[in-house]
């Protein structure tokens, strides 16, 4: 069964990148999103050790690359102090907060949604919307 898009972080971060990037907010995402490119190779790790297939790692590290990567990129090279600093990690800790607080709206947590994505990446069950999607293009196309 898919992962409803709103649980997934992962989206939250990008679009709040989104928001960053067109200037609707001054608050950078760029500490979430260096969080998001290290947990993502912590899954590209697991999913090498349980042999996940390469294609689908492939995939996977597209979408960290368009989602992740070049965002970080984007939002790295701002000068920073330290009231810039804290008021960007305080930002960050509220939007993980009010995600949290959605999960448990409802009906479920942080720890059993990283739990289903990454079990979904390393069993290759297209169970995130990206993934879903890129796999379902790859098999119109015979990739």
């Amino acid at each position: 069964m898919l992962i409803r898009p709103d649980f997934i972080f992962s989206y939250w971060i990008f679009a709040w990148f989104l928001l960053y990037f067109f200037k609707i907010t001054t608050y950078n995402p760029k500490y979430l999103l260096l969080l998001g490119v290290l947990e993502n190779l912590m899954t590209i790790i697991i999913g090498l050790y349980y042999r996940t297939s390469i294609i689908y790692i492939v995939y996977f590290i597209f979408i960290m690359i368009i989602m992740k990567v070049i965002p970080l990129y984007i939002s790295w090279n701002n000068k920073n102090n330290f009231t810039s600093l804290r008021r960007d990690l305080v930002a960050s800790i509220f939007i993980f907060v009010l995600y949290s607080l959605w999960l448990h709206f409802n009906g479920t947590d942080v720890i059993s949604i990283q739990r289903r994505i990454v079990d979904s990446i390393i069993e290759e069950k297209n169970e995130t919307p990206i993934l879903w999607a890129i796999n379902a293009v790859s098999k119109k196309l015979n990739i």
